[in-house]
């Protein structure tokens, strides 16, 4: 919660700029635990925060590394986890779920080779 800046992204490391990539891998990170209240106002800040800065064309700006550089591997890579950490709290949200949706399973072990 420390880490997380007062919009609701966060970025590679505490204090650091926001970057898209870095609050998506975080939001994911936390799902499985969506149901502690804490947990939950964390992910609603940084699913407002994803959704503020989606680009018109549905899109984010990529994160880079050193930041701000222009990549299209990178813009379709950031948009890609900006939109599965999206799902993914929708999925966790649901009062009813009756255990982890089976396509975050595997998305969760191919994240650690990221």
């Amino acid at each position: 919660m420390k880490s997380q800046s007062r919009f609701g992204g966060c970025g590679p490391y505490r204090g650091s700029p926001t970057e898209i990539f870095d609050t998506s891998l975080a939001l994911i990170a936390l799902a499985s635990h969506a149901r502690d209240e804490c947990i939950a106002m964390i992910m609603k800040r940084g699913a407002s925060f994803l959704i503020a800065e989606q680009l018109q064309d549905g899109s984010w700006q990529e994160t880079t590394r050193p930041s701000g550089g222009k990549s299209h591997v990178e813009w379709i890579s950031t948009s890609a986890w900006a939109t599965q950490a999206l799902l993914v709290i929708e999925a966790f949200q649901k009062p009813d779920r009756p255990e982890i949706p089976r396509w975050f399973q595997f998305s969760s072990r191919i994240q650690m080779f990221r």
